[in-house]
């Protein structure tokens, strides 16, 4: 569907290995993962292939993931570990990632980078000396190798990283210089890897074309206003939660549109209530380890927040950039929330419970009703991208035969429609007509095929085909 299409119709370029090397020369971005994936998928019927299952396992490493990271920042709190991956879930940013597929590159970078500050973490904790340990060390290059190719991301989860073990490194100067050798020896390869695919790809002169080539559309780089644009939405697809996707639908109801200012306000609550809690706590019993959880929650967030850092500068950004980033944010809120059910003073019990469970109680329920939102609306642009290409390949094949070209004209109800991200689009946006276009008029030599947005003729040619989209189907209303 939409921008996913690219890596499935691509015309003139019909060999895997001819995509790859094409994207490596020519294109700004540089994921070759993704060819693979959208190698297997049938580009006819669009039938996923593979997808749904690299999709699935990419989801899974990234949960896992985030259930690791939770219980290594709090190590008090098990409970965290399960409430933050929930969170996580329930996030815009995931089920983005999850349905929209991105080819899964979005997915794989997230728990690729997650699973690279883990790496990166035991690589720390548990060396010997001034060294490192050898078999995290071995799998943090590996995964950051593995993440660049996944998407561009991975150069903002390296720099997190580096910056976290340079405070880590600081930070264990007077107490513990081995600890502090080793934190400096793990960030080599953080800022090494990425830089050096970075400095490949740009001696190839692919790289180079982000800042040269006007026509690459979002993925230029611009140093304009819409730095201020994307830093917001950024930081939106870092706390948000809920139905981020009805404030620009007029037609919602104001009860609706208020439901993700709502969940960011609980999110805030929690923290600033465990945070508050901590302070007044903080020369108690346990309050070095707690500081020391506070700390490895925090350094997370810094770490995640990075990884936000290289799309910045694109001409656009979406909920989809903050997977992985959002996991940061729901270990933070997990951990302030177990913090609160069991604080450290007993008079404080009352208070905390109610302040987490109507916190929790908040971001589930939003949460929930945003993907059940954003389910509908996934269901509905995947279908109509079905039921339309169904029609249109039918047509082209048999222009094919005949030899007679085609044009394929959209009434109006198909340009007609609201736009938010890549899911919620008029029904001609949710075939992606310029791919499409291109890709059937490749792969139909006898015949030309034209995919047009222009309105159809009074009178359209006798081959001609004229979709008027008045029985797709219907999309939810919330």
């Amino acid at each position: 569907m939409n921008d996913d299409l690219k890596f499935v119709r691509i015309a003139g370029r019909d060999g895997l290995w001819d995509r790859i090397a094409h994207a490596w020369t020519a294109l700004p971005t540089f994921r070759p993962l993704e060819y693979v994936v959208g190698w297997t998928c049938d580009p006819w019927s669009l039938s996923p292939g593979a997808v749904p299952w690299v999709q699935a396992a990419g989801m899974l490493a990234f949960c896992a993931a985030v259930a690791h990271v939770a219980r290594v920042a709090w190590p008090t709190r098990p409970s965290s570990a399960p409430i933050a991956v929930a969170l996580a879930m329930l996030s815009p940013s995931a089920s983005v990632s999850a349905w929209q597929a991105d080819s899964c590159s979005q997915t794989w970078t997230a728990a690729l980078g997650l699973w690279s500050s883990c790496f990166a973490w035991r690589a720390v904790a548990h060396g010997r000396g001034r060294v490192p340990s050898a078999v995290p060390m071995s799998a943090l290059v590996a995964a950051l190798a593995i993440g660049v190719l996944a998407k561009e991301n991975m150069y903002g989860w390296g720099l997190g990283i580096a910056i976290a073990c340079a405070v880590t490194s600081i930070a264990s100067v007077a107490s513990a210089r081995d600890r502090s050798w080793r934190a400096a020896w793990v960030a080599l390869p953080c800022v090494a890897v990425p830089a050096a695919h970075a400095a490949l790809r740009w001696m190839t002169g692919g790289l180079g074309s982000v800042s040269t080539d006007g026509d690459v559309g979002r993925y230029s780089v611009e140093l304009g206003t819409n730095l201020l644009v994307n830093v917001a939405m950024s930081a939106g697809a870092l706390l948000g939660n809920g139905p981020f996707h009805l404030l620009t639908d007029d037609a919602a109801h104001a009860a609706l549109r208020v439901l993700p200012f709502v969940a960011v306000l609980a999110a805030l609550m929690l923290v600033g209530v465990a945070a508050t809690f901590a302070w007044i706590n903080r020369g108690g019993a346990g309050a070095t380890g707690r500081r020391g959880e506070w700390g490895n929650a925090l350094l997370l967030l810094l770490v995640a927040a990075a990884s936000l850092a290289p799309t910045l500068p694109m001409g656009q950004v979406g909920e989809l950039y903050g997977m992985g980033a959002n996991a940061a944010t729901a270990v933070l809120v997990a951990g302030c929330a177990c913090a609160l059910w069991s604080p450290a003073a007993r008079d404080e019990v009352a208070i905390g419970r109610g302040v987490a469970a109507f916190g929790l109680s908040a971001l589930v329920a939003i949460g929930a009703l945003d993907l059940a939102g954003r389910a509908g609306h996934f269901r509905a642009s995947w279908a109509t991208a079905r039921v339309l290409n169904d029609r249109i390949v039918s047509r082209a094949r048999d222009a094919e035969a005949s030899g007679h070209d085609l044009v394929v004209y959209f009434g109006a109800p198909c340009l007609n429609g609201r736009t938010y991200g890549q899911y919620v689009c008029p029904a001609v946006q949710a075939l992606d007509v310029a791919e499409s276009s291109k890709w059937l008029d490749a792969a139909t030599p006898r015949a030309r095929v034209l995919l047009t947005s222009e309105v159809p003729p009074v009178q359209p040619g006798a081959d001609d085909l004229v979709l008027d989209c008045t029985d797709l189907p219907a999309r939810p209303s919330y």
